[in-house]
């Protein structure tokens, strides 16, 4: 069965909404919603509200979320102070980073035909250490990004979310942040992505494109539209 993508809806205090990067009054949602609903199976929509947001403007949301054709369980409210937040990896972390590489890639590799091991991962955890950002929530760390930030094309050399924090849209949530960040630098992305990853999925919804595979993985960059 495909994985149920996840959509940010946040609401401010100005009683607007943002859907998918559009920032509209709640009642002019509907179009959106109703598009997003035609996807098999259809999104979560991921609610955040800021400080001084109305609830009216929620309880709008959610009427047109189910006439559009929203199943019931596809609501989720997260307070604002679990947005991630991003620090330099320091050699502290590196425990932290093994564990996260062996609950992360294991399955993938061994997919993959490749064999983990410790000594494998702990090559990936140190290779461009100094461009490594740990992912925390509510300060604990359940993540990491490491971008190599060379122009004119960015490395995302890895990205990481650990399965406790998975399916809440965080590793989109990420992804999207460095994409704008890129198109202000007028930069573009590569990265690389084992062919049995179930992110390659997510890489191409966000406008990544294959540019080159070997084996066993795909060469993908999103470019920059200069």
């Amino acid at each position: 069965m495909p994985t149920r993508d996840t959509i940010d809806v946040q609401f401010h205090a100005n009683q607007t909404v943002t859907i998918a990067g559009v920032t509209l009054a709640p009642l002019d949602a509907y179009p959106i919603l109703e598009q997003a609903a035609q996807r098999t199976p259809p999104p979560l929509l991921n609610f955040i509200t800021d400080e001084g947001a109305g609830y009216e403007s929620v309880g709008r949301i959610i009427y047109q979320a189910v006439r559009a054709g929203f199943p019931d369980e596809s609501f989720s409210f997260h307070d604002p102070s679990s947005k991630p937040v991003l620090r330099p990896a320091t050699e502290a972390d590196i425990p932290f980073l093994l564990d996260l590489r062996h609950q992360t890639m294991d399955a993938t590799m061994i997919a993959a035909g490749k064999t983990p091991s410790d000594e494998a991962h702990m090559q990936r955890v140190l290779y461009a250490f100094e461009s490594a950002h740990i992912v925390l929530l509510a300060d604990q760390p359940v993540g990491l990004l490491k971008v190599v930030r060379d122009a004119p094309v960015w490395d995302l050399v890895q990205i990481q979310v650990a399965p406790s924090a998975q399916g809440k849209g965080l590793g989109e949530r990420l992804l999207r942040g460095l994409i704008a960040q890129a198109m202000a630098s007028d930069v573009s992305v590569k990265l690389s992505v084992f062919k049995v990853n179930p992110a390659l999925r997510l890489y191409t919804r966000l406008g990544f494109t294959v540019t080159d595979e070997t084996e066993d993985a795909y060469e993908m960059v999103f470019m920059n539209p200069r």
